[in-house]
């Protein structure tokens, strides 16, 4: 038999409220579960991984949307946009080294033709040299 509650729906929302961090958590960790460990990613599974990682990107949790277009690069391992994602994210977080690595990577995959990639490139290769004082190896041109 349904009950009818006397509370007040007032008196409901601050515990709704309370549980919609847990929700938001629990829908975050279960996203991406058509590819469980060992498997890759694909068709709809692929596309939406990729949405994930660049909203994650605009909120600036770059760990996350790097972690994200790793998973994708497993699928697709010379796209060149997503070789791109993963350095900007390293370079937002720092490891300039690997960053310029995987620009790199990313304007090889391209065929050297994105301009995109390529202005990328080129201002971490530029930072990387004015850090070092302009000492900046050789392997690191295209």
């Amino acid at each position: 038999m349904l009950r009818r509650s006397t509370r007040s729906p007032a008196g409901l929302l601050p515990r709704v409220l309370r549980l919609f961090p847990l929700v938001l958590a629990a829908a975050a960790l279960g996203h991406g579960e058509a590819a469980g460990p060992g498997r890759t990613l694909s068709g709809k599974a692929l596309r939406a991984e990729i949405r994930f990682a660049a909203d994650m990107a605009r909120r600036g949790l770059w760990r996350e949307a790097m972690f994200r277009w790793r998973r994708a690069l497993e699928a697709r391992p010379r796209d060149p946009r997503l070789l791109n994602n993963v350095a900007v994210a390293l370079e937002a977080q720092g490891q300039r080294e690997e960053a310029l690595a995987t620009y790199r990577r990313a304007l090889e995959a391209a065929g050297g033709n994105d301009p995109n990639i390529r202005a990328n490139y080129e201002r971490a290769r530029w930072a990387a040299e004015a850090r070092s004082g302009g000492d900046t190896p050789e392997d690191s041109r295209p």
